[in-house]
C-alpha cells in the first residue's frame, strides 16, 4: 500500500498525509477515495442502509458484517490486480450481496443471495439493463 500512497500523491488525491510506513487498508486514503469518488452515492447509501445492515443477522458462520466489508475490499483489490475494466458500482454490489442469503440457507446461500439481488427492485434504479444482464449472465451473481 506504500506504492498506493505515493500514487495518490501523484494523482493529487486529498488527505494523503498518512505516514507511508504505517498505512493499511483500513486507514488508506485510496479506500476512502474509491468509496467516495467512484461509487454512486445513492447506491452506496442504499447498500449501507438496506443491505449491509442485514449482515448483523449473519453473526454466525463467519458471514457477518466484518466479513462482507473484507469481501468488498478484496473485490476491489482483485479488480485492480487483474486490471479489470469493470464498473466499480457492479463490483460494489456483487460483493455486497455475496453472502446476504447465509442466514436464510447457509448451505445454498450463494443461490439465495442471487435471488435476493434479483428480487431487489431498487437495483433497477442503479443499473442499465445491459449492466443488470452482465451481473446475471457473467455469473458475477450466482445463477444455478
Amino acid at each position: 500500500l506504500r506504492e498506493e500512497a505515493i500514487a495518490l500523491e501523484t494523482l493529487n488525491v486529498p488527505n494523503t498525509n498518512i505516514d507511508k510506513n504505517k498505512i493499511n487498508w483500513e486507514n488508506c486514503t485510496l479506500r476512502r477515495w474509491i468509496n467516495n469518488t467512484f461509487i454512486n452515492k445513492e447506491l452506496k447509501k442504499y447498500i449501507e442502509e438496506k443491505i449491509m445492515t442485514q449482515y448483523d443477522k449473519n453473526n454466525y458462520g463467519g458471514h457477518g458484517w466484518s466479513h462482507i466489508v473484507g469481501v468488498i475490499d478484496r473485490s476491489f483489490e482483485l479488480a485492480k490486480k487483474f486490471n479489470l475494466d469493470i464498473n466499480p458500482n457492479i463490483v460494489y454490489v456483487v460483493a455486497s450481496y455475496h453472502d446476504l442469503g447465509y442466514r436464510k440457507d447457509p448451505d445454498n446461500h450463494e443461490q439465495v443471495s442471487s435471488e435476493m439481488f434479483i428480487q431487489d427492485e431498487m437495483m433497477k434504479n442503479f443499473f442499465m439493463i445491459c449492466d443488470f444482464k452482465l451481473l446475471l449472465y457473467s455469473r458475477c451473481i450466482f445463477i444455478p
